[in-house]
């Protein structure tokens, strides 16, 4: 589960009260430790965006003003997962490219909600490995911008 065992600002954008309403027992039957902020559609996801921090996103792929594809941009570094109704390879494809972590299917038999736990987390855990690698990178970055300096200070020596 969460491993920093903090709760999860979780953003659910879903514009049918069965599905938000799966999701929500779902939480509370695995006793997640996710707060879900529910949007209904895309320009409400983006006024919650201006107003809270999110650690994760829940994107319905489609919603009465759009889809959670067109979220996607927004959402910067909060990991995305697309779950939809009638998914087909294209969409995921799609959603993939455009910067979405993952890619659910809302089955009948309510499978999606068994993975969607795990897929929360694998999604975490590649943004914190991707967070530390930027940060490796930047701390490389200046070792040898400090050692480029020390050579210059060092005479050169002639045979």
């Amino acid at each position: 589960m969460n491993s920093e065992n903090k709760t999860l600002q979780v953003l659910l954008l879903e514009d049918d009260d069965v599905d938000a309403g799966r999701i929500h027992a779902l939480v509370s039957k695995k006793a997640l430790n996710y707060e879900i902020t529910v949007a209904r559609t895309c320009s409400n996801a983006l006024e919650l965006l201006r107003l809270k921090d999110f650690d994760v996103a829940l994107l319905d792929f489609h919603v009465p003003d759009g889809s959670g594809l067109d979220l996607l941009t927004e959402l910067k570094t909060i990991p995305a997962i697309i779950i939809t109704g009638k998914g087909d390879v294209e969409s995921a494809v799609r959603a993939l490219k455009l910067g979405a972590s993952d890619f659910l299917i809302k089955d009948i038999s309510g499978m999606y909600l068994h993975l969607l736990p795990q897929v929360v987390e694998e999604s975490l855990a590649r943004k914190k490995m991707y967070q530390e690698k930027v940060e490796i990178e930047q701390e490389r970055d200046q070792l040898l911008m400090e050692l480029k300096q020390i050579k210059s200070q060092i005479p050169s020596e002639r045979a």
